[in-house]
């Protein structure tokens, strides 16, 4: 098979300023080109591998010049018999007449290397009062290659069924074209990795039957790739939590007797005692505190996106605590406290013969995104074979689990085209699935957490973690984009 034949080429074709360059950093995922806010940015067409496999079938991707003054354009070629064969023949200044020298090269990128044209349009915009988008369209319909539009600047993710009534009111707007093959959203800001395999799809069913063969193996590999990366983001995510369900801090026996002192509501601990708890529950929160930022470091650097996450994700707060009766001989496990709120003050949970306490709760963006009121659940009192230690509670590893898929949707969905990664609010039908999917598989977790009491057992339970944060993740991928299962073989 000659070279031409196993190399499939897109062009990025817009209106100028409608974000090519920023669409073609998230595809390529590597900063490429000038982007700012300005006409004819790019004034050159230029050529990117998206992908080449190791016999040499390649996947182009070209980013173009903008078309400019479209109707003026338009209104040219309609003139002339052989329209964009004289507009290709004709010399332009590239200084002096900027716009028809990015028309021109725009046109005969098309003309002369593209397999499929990515036409992207502004979403915000209405369908009905873009005119360029008609003008545009004619000139690509003289050129006679496919077209997929891509529906670009829609903002932060949304509910498929908002996203699917924007598609359909320019599918109406686009279906008098014969080149439009498909319509679909793909933000450079906001994509998923899933709508690329949406978009590859696509491509392929654009496609000569001379390409498709080539295309198909190119495809493949890009499947491989992004699955490998959901793997390992997945086991990064567990290794975090399973963690968290096994870490612990030891506690001296004096201690917990200096807590616990029956009939007294609220015992008067000696300082020693509460410095120990203090120090212990400090350490516990440090290491959770750190091993979410480290895991959510990983993810944004297996998906390419350079950037460092706010240095504290988590905010450790300290409160008061309450002691009921001491721990009876029959329970292995006491349930940790709970604080209401900031706002709302101090209130215990009390469970059967057991001690609550919630210093050291943790707090901030992570639990504030999955629905925590100020102040997540805290620690548990665990009575060991030797002595006592406190644990993460199991209200609070829920939570965790909440915020390790919250994490991972937050950075799948980072477009490269944003530049380096940071934190940004989630979309609030993220956190209620995200919430629902948790309640749904709460005896799972549950029996992860249980199986945690020993710090020796967190790599046991990794494998148990990533099943279910695998399932739970690919559930929430497939019900976000009902068009596409980027799962199957």
């Amino acid at each position: 098979m000659n070279d031409e034949k196993k190399t499939v080429a897109l062009s990025l074709i817009s209106h100028t300023n409608v974000g090519k360059t920023t669409l073609a950093r998230t595809l390529l995922r590597k900063d490429i080109g000038d982007v700012r806010d300005d006409t004819h940015v790019t004034d050159m067409n230029e050529v990117h591998v998206m992908l080449r496999s190791e016999d040499g079938f390649t996947l182009e991707l070209w980013d173009t010049p903008g078309f400019g003054n479209s109707a003026r354009l338009l209104n040219r070629l309609k003139d002339i018999p052989r329209p964009t064969g004289w507009f290709l023949e004709e010399a332009w200044d590239r200084f002096k007449d900027k716009a028809q020298w990015c028309n021109q090269q725009a046109i005969q990128n098309v003309s002369e290397e593209a397999d499929i044209v990515l036409y992207l349009v502004n979403a915000a915009e209405d369908p009905v009062e873009a005119g360029y988008v008609d003008c545009e369209m004619q000139i690509l319909e003289w050129l006679s290659k496919p077209v997929i539009v891509l529906l670009n600047q829609i903002g932060p993710p949304r509910e498929a069924e908002i996203e699917e009534r924007e598609e359909k009111l320019w599918e109406d707007k686009l279906q008098q074209f014969e080149v439009v093959k498909f319509v679909m959203s793909l933000d450079a800001f906001a994509r998923c990795w899933v709508q690329e395999d949406q978009l590859m799809r696509t491509i392929e069913g654009a496609l000569s039957f001379a390409k498709r063969k080539p295309f198909k193996k190119i495809w493949d590999i890009w499947k491989v790739n992004n699955l490998a990366i959901f793997d390992k983001s997945v086991s990064v995510l567990s290794r975090q939590l399973a963690a968290g369900c096994c870490d612990m801090e030891a506690l001296s026996p004096q201690t917990i007797m200096e807590m616990i002192q029956p009939k007294i509501p609220f015992p008067i601990v000696p300082a020693e005692s509460r410095k120990e708890r203090t120090v212990a529950m400090k350490r516990l929160a440090e290491r959770m505190q750190r091993g979410i930022k480290e895991s959510l470091d990983e993810l944004i650097k297996l998906h390419q996106l350079e950037g460092n996450v706010a240095n504290e994700i988590l905010k450790r707060m300290s409160s008061d605590f309450t002691a009921n009766r001491p721990i009876s001989e029959g329970l292995s496990a006491v349930v940790g406290g709970f604080i209401a709120g900031a706002v709302t003050g101090i209130s215990a949970d009390f469970i059967s013969g057991g001690l609550t306490f919630g210093g050291g709760a943790l707090a901030g963006g992570i639990f504030g995104a999955v629905g925590a009121t100020g102040l997540a659940r805290g620690y548990n009192l665990i009575r060991g074979d030797k002595s006592p230690f406190i644990r993460w509670s199991f209200p609070l590893i829920k939570k965790l689990f909440q915020s390790a898929l919250l994490s991972y949707l937050a950075v799948s969905h980072f477009g490269r085209g944003r530049g380096e990664y940071t934190e940004s609010e989630y979309p609030e039908f993220w956190k209620s699935r995200v919430i629902q999917i948790t309640e749904e598989h709460l005896k799972e977790i549950k029996s992860i957490w249980e199986s945690g009491k020993r710090a020796t057992n967190a790599s046991k339970l990794e494998p148990r973690i990533e099943k279910i944060v695998s399932k739970m993740i690919r559930r929430l991928l497939t019900e976000f984009y009902t068009d596409v299962n980027p799962f199957e073989k």
